[in-house]
């Protein structure tokens, strides 16, 4: 008689310099899996967004808007959208590991839910009132949106749970995302704007590094990620369970379009498409043979800037495998880099890890009703849908303040 209610899931979206896209989904609640109904996208002109900066709030309000139309219309009988998740990479994107320590008023108490509770209230309210002073040097303001809970230590013993448990000191080992204030601002201003509540900011390669753990029986893995965005490149390590954060430098799919529109005196959206058909073999040997000369010099530049990166990380030598993925993952010769190249040997690792490209068909439990979530695109919104359905205690999330 009365038509099962759907539990609304926050809309996801990821804002990159060229376009916005925006993933609806929902749970199963019989068999757990994740229902991606919709995908909306709206191509961006040149200059409203960069890397760091969001340059003309009022267009990027207007592009969110469309797209978000797509995925819930207006005339829809599903209740509108609550929430939303947003994803941050970049150079000014700061990681920084911390550590509080917080002394309990009963020790010899077990420590309850309504304790625990208030305990993470305290972590926030520390780090919410100090002033971060940027770790790399950077002289923009950041501010914090993301807190990831690594380590729970209870009078200097590890636990999965603190719940029950008698200490006298709770230790948390936490990482925590920073990034620039006007940015941060921006996203409170587009949220309120299409009248959202702004539920979490997270960082990509976070989000994609649990999704991995989350649904992976392997425990000893030890994995690189190299997250090819539009403008940057970003990377960070699987290891001992935890996700580390290394280093971003802006090399991104743009800087080899931008190789191939310069050699051929074409249009960024001319190259786009020469790109794409160059990976996919099909051009003309002639034509494929000038654009691998083109991209020599930019995939160089770009595989110097994945060593330098690593060189960030306390690397052991149980290296496994390396993930490409993102926008530029699947360019021909990217992939290629890594895998005919000595390049792990400035690491000194003592043998080339296998590397593959990560795509959306990976996770099974991700069920893609729109058949666009393809290839390694999207895996960065996988991330961030994975971070937004999972228990709020596991990652630690930040509560937006304004």
């Amino acid at each position: 008689m009365f038509g099962k209610k759907e539990i609304l899931q926050p809309l996801i979206i990821d804002i990159s310099e060229n376009r916005v896209s925006v993933i609806d989904y929902t749970i199963d609640t019989k068999t757990g899996n994740t229902i991606i109904k919709a995908l909306g996208e709206t191509k961006l002109p040149f200059g409203v967004v960069n890397t760091n900066f969001i340059e003309q709030e009022d267009l990027l309000v207007q592009a969110i808007e469309e797209a978000i139309t797509q995925v819930r219309p207006v005339n829809s009988n599903v209740k509108e959208q609550s929430s939303v998740v947003f994803g941050v990479s970049g150079p000014m994107v700061e990681v920084v590991p911390r550590v509080i320590e917080l002394q309990r008023d009963n020790p010899n108490h077990k420590i309850r839910s309504k304790e625990w509770v208030n305990s993470i209230d305290d972590v926030y309210s520390k780090f919410d009132s100090e002033v971060y002073n940027s770790a790399q040097g950077h002289t923009s303001p950041l501010s914090l949106v993301q807190i990831s809970l690594n380590n729970i230590i209870l009078d200097g013993q590890e636990y999965l749970s603190p719940i029950n448990e008698i200490a006298e000191q709770i230790t948390l080992d936490t990482i925590n995302t920073y990034i620039p204030t006007n940015y941060k601002q921006s996203l409170i201003n587009i949220a309120k704007s299409n009248d959202l509540q702004l539920e979490g900011v997270y960082h990509y390669d976070f989000g994609v590094g649990q999704l991995i753990l989350d649904y992976n029986t392997n425990k000893d893995i030890s994995i690189i990620l190299v997250d090819i965005r539009f403008g940057h490149t970003s990377i960070s390590l699987i290891q001992n369970q935890k996700i580390t954060y290394a280093h971003s430098f802006s090399v991104g799919s743009h800087s080899f379009t931008q190789a191939i529109a310069n050699t051929f005196q074409i249009t960024i959206d001319e190259a786009e498409t020469v790109r794409q058909e160059y990976s996919m073999l099909q051009l003309p040997r002639d034509m494929s043979r000038k654009i691998t000369d083109a991209l020599e010099a930019e995939i160089s530049l770009w595989l110097q800037g994945v060593i330098y990166s690593l060189k960030y990380l306390n690397m052991n030598n149980s290296l496994t495998h390396i993930f490409l993925y993102g926008e530029g993952a699947t360019l021909l010769g990217v992939k290629e880099s890594l895998e005919y190249s000595t390049w792990y040997k400035s690491l000194s690792l003592t043998q080339k890890p296998s590397l593959s490209i990560l795509t959306s068909k990976q996770f099974s439990h991700i069920v893609d009703m729109t058949s666009h979530i393809e290839g390694s695109r999207f895996v960065g919104m996988l991330g961030l849908l994975h971070l937004s359905s999972i228990p709020l205690d596991i990652h630690l999330p930040y509560r937006i303040s304004e």
